[in-house]
């Protein structure tokens, strides 16, 4: 992603949006959910991780919000292996 597409970015957040989110936020407030589904034995599914180290800023539309077609591809593969991973093995199918 280039300066000008990270400018047009924000330039269509603040146009749209009466708020900023800052990555930090993001982080702070995924930090502490993970904590708490940890402290509750909830199983998380990761999925800013998975944007994350897969490329963020290749996955994400021009307007910094929506994904592409293979942001998507990729959130839907991660969101469908989690949920095989929970069914029973007598379910699971390979693919």
């Amino acid at each position: 992603m280039g300066y000008d597409d990270a400018r047009q970015r924000e330039r269509w957040h603040h146009e749209r949006k009466g708020f900023d989110r800052f990555e930090a936020d993001v982080g702070a407030y995924n930090a502490a959910a993970l904590e708490i589904a940890r402290r509750l034995g909830v199983q998380v599914n990761d999925l800013f991780e998975v944007v994350m180290r897969s490329g963020r800023d290749e996955l994400l539309q021009k307007d910094g919000v929506h994904f592409t077609e293979a942001g998507s591809k990729l959130l839907g593969e991660a969101v469908a292996a989690a949920i095989r991973g929970l069914l029973d093995p007598r379910y699971h199918t390979e693919r």
